[in-house]
């Protein structure tokens, strides 16, 4: 007879294989822009659509995707240690989202005109969280 997983068992291989696309894809994108734009001062992310997605599954256990991303994306790129704290502190900010979800609910997120401003939410409170992150570490605005 064959065991059914529990609650807990299949939130935490969902959070892993969430987890392991986030870094794959972190990584393929931190490749791409180091090998075919060198020149371009960003690069795209993937780490706010996929933090999104854990945060509508599963509520605060996002953020450890949201730090993850920073990490994944810092490791790759070479980054300094002030790097990998604004980035992982700042992505960190991203779960204040979890409490639009809370407020309205999750389903009136996913179904309404909130599912378009959810994800951009999440987005904009990791770029409010990384410049925040860089201003206390002593960053000037104009860095």
């Amino acid at each position: 007879m064959k065991q059914q997983l529990t609650w807990k068992q299949y939130r935490a291989i969902d959070l892993t294989l969430m987890g392991a696309a986030l870094a794959i894809f972190e990584f393929i994108i931190v490749r791409a822009a180091n090998w075919w734009f060198p020149g371009q001062p960003f690069t795209v992310s993937l780490a706010a659509a996929i933090t999104s997605i854990v945060y509508m599954r599963w509520g605060p256990w996002g953020a450890i995707h949201a730090v993850e991303a920073g990490f994944v994306f810092c490791f790759f790129s070479g980054a300094t240690g002030r790097q990998f704290i604004i980035y992982c502190v700042g992505n960190l900010v991203s779960a204040l989202a979890v409490l639009l979800l809370k407020a309205f609910g999750k389903e009136r997120v996913r179904t309404g005109h909130l599912s378009l401003v959810f994800p951009l939410l999440v987005q904009v409170l990791m770029q409010a969280g990384r410049a925040a992150a860089a201003l206390l570490l002593g960053a000037g605005p104009a860095d």
